[in-house]
């Protein structure tokens, strides 16, 4: 009994591991363009800081994005803040997906701003957060993003064969001894 449940665990474990590691095909790619915007991983996967350009280069965009390895749902939550003298307008922060922009932050002037997203993403898309700098001037802003990520599972029939195949591999294995 007790090889039957340690091969369970050991099976868990492989599965935990394999979708985990099928989130992200190629990994994040951090891109700031031609300015001072920079993204901070330190802390990557969970949370992520992405900061705009303001070396005085105008539409400089910085971005951090991923190519999707399996569908997968992901949601974030986000915090917004800007010392640009103009407001959020001149430096807006948001994701996208392939082509697709999509802003969070309003562009009223509120220089703190917050929310949560929830995205169905597909396998193969391009996913990524980016702040545009429009402006590259009078301060800086910033984006704190803590992700969640939920990998789809199996389907209850694969599961099923999966654990009927591990179950006679785990019964043989207590046969041989």
């Amino acid at each position: 009994m007790k090889a039957i449940i340690s091969t369970f665990s050991t099976i868990a474990l492989l599965l935990y591991s394999l979708s985990a590691s099928a989130i992200f095909m190629g990994g994040w790619t951090a891109d700031s363009g031609t300015g001072d915007g920079y993204v901070d991983e330190s802390n990557f996967p969970n949370s992520i800081m992405l900061f705009g350009n303001d070396n005085g280069d105008e539409g400089v965009f910085t971005s951090y994005f991923t190519t999707i390895g399996q569908d997968m749902n992901f949601s974030f939550d986000w915090i917004y803040g800007t010392t640009d003298t103009e407001g959020a307008a001149y430096d807006p922060f948001g994701y996208f997906i392939n082509d697709e922009y999509t802003q969070l932050t309003d562009d009223d002037g509120n220089f703190l701003q917050m929310g949560s997203e929830m995205l169905s993403l597909l396998s193969s898309d391009l996913f990524g957060f980016y702040i545009d700098s429009t402006d590259g001037c009078c301060g800086e802003a910033g984006a704190y993003i803590n992700p969640d990520y939920e990998v789809s599972v199996p389907e209850p029939s694969t599961l099923a064969l999966m654990g009927l195949g591990l179950l006679g591999f785990g019964l043989t294995r207590i046969r041989l001894k």
